[in-house]
């Protein structure tokens, strides 16, 4: 039996302790800025807002609109000299959140259970400690179902570089609402894939472990709502694969039922929320909302300008190939906090992003996939790997019409990212077995990535926890 095989629990007992100690050295210093004690940003939204409306029984927040700007002739308007609360939505004469719900929940629960408000950088923390641990599970689960014959260093590289990662720990680094949302959605889509990938590859307890898998993805879409490509390309790729391999898959079709109905449930849930809200299924309120640029309102509320297709190129640059500033002074490159890039009639605004190569570098080792498929092609991991690729496509896809961009925006899909690269490497690693000169040059250049990605993180984190 393969080492890795024979010390899965060692090496689970592993993952757990350098969790623990990254979390108290690096990812809880980065949220406190060394203080270890979680506190609220001022004038920010948080999920307790929403969660004491909740425990009132009400969907509107308790804050009251200021009146004065109430009888602005357009109240979302932030040049109006009245005060009110960023990034929050005004209808009907009220305050109304402008997330979705679903983490708020759990706010609303602690609270109603110890009376105390829950930090929203306590969330934020243990979100992104969720997503490390079951990313270590989902590439361990991959490793026992495709590649028993790799070495475990291919694990621990591509897992430690994710710990250790510019977007990992800029989410660390970061107690906001926003972060929250995005690390809670990024945990359960992850659950969800997880209980995807068992459920259509044991012979037992499909149905469960789908029906499992549907409330995951259904709780991500609740936190976040595109998310929800995660599953709907799920159900594309199964569709297709079945239409060429009907043997194989028309039993796949049967256990998805449960799937279905539960993460149908949420999707009603959330739908209905937008209904009792704004008296439309799927009106989330966006173009409600008060931003504290009037630029931003301008021209994303007024015109009408939030999502467009002469978005998507600049944003493409952006998230593929835009390069980091230059500066005379360490570390020599910066990426900007803030920038505004106006080209015609479009404005584009970027925060903290550029390709995600330059700022994950071990990322480049996802552009063999194609060509490895042709030599290494069991049936279900050509699947999982289609799955994969598509899903992290069309989220990206998406991120790409929205005239807004964060660096936060890419952990919707990065977690996934690297589960790609450790399927490709460890398919290179297979391909080359027997081959001690390219065996040597493969391990050569992985060590070289995750040095890079690591040093290039916690450059970033580092920064990010002084400024």
């Amino acid at each position: 039996m393969p080492v890795f095989l024979n010390t899965a629990n060692k090496n689970f007992g592993i993952v757990i302790l350098y969790t623990c100690i990254i979390l108290f050295v690096l990812y809880i210093p980065f949220n406190t800025k060394g203080t270890y004690q979680f506190k609220e940003v001022p004038g920010f939204p948080n999920y307790d807002d929403i969660a004491s409306a909740f425990l009132e029984k009400q969907l509107h927040l308790i804050q009251p609109v200021d009146p004065k700007r109430l009888e602005a002739a357009d109240p979302r308007d932030p040049s109006h000299p009245s005060e009110y609360l960023f990034d929050r939505i005004i209808w009907n004469g009220k305050y109304y959140f402008a997330h979705e719900p679903l983490p708020a929940l759990f706010h609303a629960g602690w609270t109603a259970l110890t009376g105390h408000p829950l930090r929203t950088g306590v969330m934020v923390i243990l979100s992104i400690v969720g997503v490390l641990i079951i990313l270590a599970v989902l590439l361990i689960r991959l490793h026992k179902l495709y590649f028993q014959s790799t070495p475990n260093w291919i694990f621990w590289g591509v897992w430690i570089s994710f710990s250790l990662c510019s977007v990992q720990l800029h989410m660390a680094s970061m107690p906001f609402i926003y972060n929250e949302a995005v690390g809670l959605g990024g945990l359960f889509s992850l659950l969800g894939v997880s209980f995807a990938i068992d459920g259509l590859t044991v012979k037992n307890k499909r149905r469960s472990r789908m029906a499992l898998s549907g409330t995951c993805f259904g709780i991500a879409v609740c936190c976040r709502s595109i998310l929800v490509f995660y599953p709907i390309t799920l159900l594309v790729c199964l569709a297709i694969f079945r239409l060429f391999n009907d043997k194989q898959y028309k039993d796949n079709i049967n256990v998805f039922f449960p799937f279905l109905f539960l993460f149908g449930l949420f999707i009603l849930s959330l739908l209905s929320y937008n209904f009792m809200r704004f008296g439309n299924f799927f009106n989330f309120g966006r173009s409600y909302a008060i931003f504290p640029s009037y630029e931003d309102y301008q021209y994303a509320i007024l015109n009408g300008n939030m999502f467009r297709i002469k978005h998507v190129p600049i944003q493409l640059y952006l998230y593929l190939f835009s390069p980091p500033d230059i500066i005379n002074k360490f570390p020599y490159i910066m990426i900007p906090n803030e920038t505004r890039f106006w080209i015609g009639d479009v404005m584009v605004v970027s925060q903290r992003v550029r390709s995600i190569f330059i700022l994950i570098p071990i990322l480049i080792l996802i552009f063999p996939a194609p060509f490895l498929l042709k030599h290494y092609r069991p049936l279900l991991l050509s699947f999982w790997m289609t799955y994969f690729v598509t899903a992290t496509s069309a989220i990206l896809g998406f991120l790409t019409f929205f005239w807004y961009t964060t660096i936060r925006y890419i952990y919707d899909f990065v977690p996934l990212l690297f589960v790609i690269v450790f399927c490709v490497f460890s398919m290179l690693w297979q391909k080359y077995q027997g081959n001690e000169q390219s065996q040597k040059i493969a391990k050569s250049v992985f060590v070289c990535l995750v040095g890079i990605t690591i040093l290039n993180g916690l450059l970033v984190g580092f920064l990010k926890m002084r400024s």
